[in-house]
């Protein structure tokens, strides 16, 4: 059971908001829902700005292994603002997994990285994970941000 009993009506707010920003365009931001614990931010060192429309997929360790629990693209920004309803993170190892080859092939680049794995354990889901990954072809940075 991913999400807990007594986060349910967290869970059917946060369920509506996502229908109505679905439907009417609404913004979550209209919506009372908890911090999302988890974010991620990616620089393109190369070009100087954000790394828009990277594929990112989330993983969890369940059961000896990594299953995939999400996949988003970066925005405009280069960011992943939310990859699961807050009510779905629990404690435990996650890996972040960036396609860098699909995001510089775009660019015409090639890249000695073509994906990245970020493996982090999140101990407290109501504390705040911001992953910062600086980026460039030949190179990157990791960090948890604030």
């Amino acid at each position: 059971m991913l999400a807990p009993q007594r986060q349910n009506h967290d869970y059917y707010i946060l369920v509506t908001g996502m229908i109505l920003q679905h439907f009417f365009g609404c913004s979550n931001a209209q919506f009372p829902t908890d911090p999302q614990p988890l974010s991620l931010h990616v620089l393109d060192n190369e070009f100087g700005g954000n790394a828009a429309n990277m594929p990112c997929r989330l993983y969890k360790f369940f059961n000896e292994s990594f299953q995939l629990i999400s996949s988003q693209n970066t925005n405009e920004d280069g960011r992943v603002l939310e990859f699961l309803p807050v009510a779905f993170f629990e404690p435990g190892v996650y890996r972040m997994w960036c396609d860098v080859k699909d995001y510089y092939t775009g660019r015409n680049l090639t890249t000695f990285f073509p994906a990245l794995q970020i493996t982090f354990d999140l101990e407290d889901p109501r504390k705040d994970y911001h992953i910062a990954l600086l980026l460039s072809p030949y190179g990157f940075v990791t960090y948890r941000g604030i």
